[in-house]
């Protein structure tokens, strides 16, 4: 008890002096526990390599199995979120952000406007498909094994990396860690 005590003090501290402290320059996505305003213009025309399966390919509204951009996924808002196969915390989001698609499905005036997608980046195929099997996510996940879609938004540096990236001419938003 006498350790809790001395753990909340210090934090309540840290929190009070915090904003006097010269910050650093943040990373995409970071912020101060909340989402914040990142730049995502070349994302929209870079190309996603899809490998796919149909029923996959259906949910994201995609005609064909060839290479894909995000703007070509039928939904008015896209939750993706760049996963490592062996990150911790990835892990550890993969119930939650389960639960969240559950959610999004269960409102009818949610289920056709958002989708999920899953970028496992440093992982190949085999470890992302037998990580959205261990976890039964409901969600495509595709391999990102060289980096290619992180780099292409900038890499903020670590996963999980969620980016809720709106089709209209909303400003995307990401959150790292």
């Amino acid at each position: 008890m006498r350790l809790f005590r001395s753990v909340a003090a210090f934090l309540v501290l840290l929190a009070v002096a915090a904003p006097g402290l010269e910050a650093a320059e943040k990373l995409p996505g970071e912020g101060e526990g909340v989402f914040r305003a990142i730049d995502l213009k070349d994302l929209p025309d870079f190309a996603l390599q899809n490998g796919f399966s149909e029923k996959e390919r259906s949910y994201l509204g995609l005609r064909d199995d060839g290479p894909f951009t995000l703007r070509e996924v039928g939904a008015d808002l896209v939750l993706m979120e760049f996963l490592n196969v062996y990150c911790y915390a990835c892990v550890m989001q993969a119930p939650i952000m389960n639960e969240a698609h559950r959610l999004v499905q269960a409102r009818e005036n949610l289920r056709d406007r958002v989708r999920f997608l899953g970028i496992a980046v440093g992982n190949g195929p085999q470890e992302t498909a037998r990580f959205h099997s261990q976890f039964d996510m409901p969600y495509p996940v595709m391999p990102d094994p060289d980096f290619k879609v992180l780099d292409a938004i900038g890499n903020p540096g670590g996963t999980p990396f969620l980016v809720i990236y709106p089709m209209g001419e909303a400003v995307p938003r990401a959150h790292l860690g």
